[in-house]
């Protein structure tokens, strides 16, 4: 996953600040880069560990999650700190596990694939 966040879109336009005078947001965006996982984390047994820490320390990388290039990191504190924290589907995300949301969404789509092939032969069935 990779964040993009605080750069005015004027580049001449100070970023916004806070009451306190502290700079805040200025905007917010998030570009998450998916790849199939198991094959990447069998095929490099630390990468595990190391996606572990980017979430862990909100660390951002490139668009390809797979060769863990760190781009940026986040304020002391703001990643996660204990993978533990996330939800099943979180942490089954992280570690290329399987998760019961991406099992269920699998299962919707074939079933969803399958109305339609049905619904086509049929509708060609009836115009013949």
């Amino acid at each position: 996953m990779q964040v993009h966040a605080s750069a005015p879109a004027d580049p001449g336009a100070p970023l916004p600040a806070d009451d306190d005078g502290r700079p805040r947001l200025a905007r917010v965006a998030c570009m998450i880069s998916m790849v199939p996982a198991l094959e990447h984390l069998q095929a490099r047994p630390t990468l595990a560990r190391e996606r572990v820490t980017l979430v862990e320390h909100s660390i951002t990388t490139t668009h390809w999650p797979q060769d863990v290039l760190r781009v940026s990191q986040g304020l002391q504190g703001s990643g996660v700190g204990d993978m533990r924290r996330l939800s099943p589907e979180g942490r089954a995300l992280v570690l290329g596990e399987p998760c019961l949301v991406r099992r269920r969404y699998r299962a919707v789509m074939a079933s969803e694939e399958c109305l339609r092939a049905f619904v086509a032969d049929h509708a060609i069935s009836a115009l013949q």
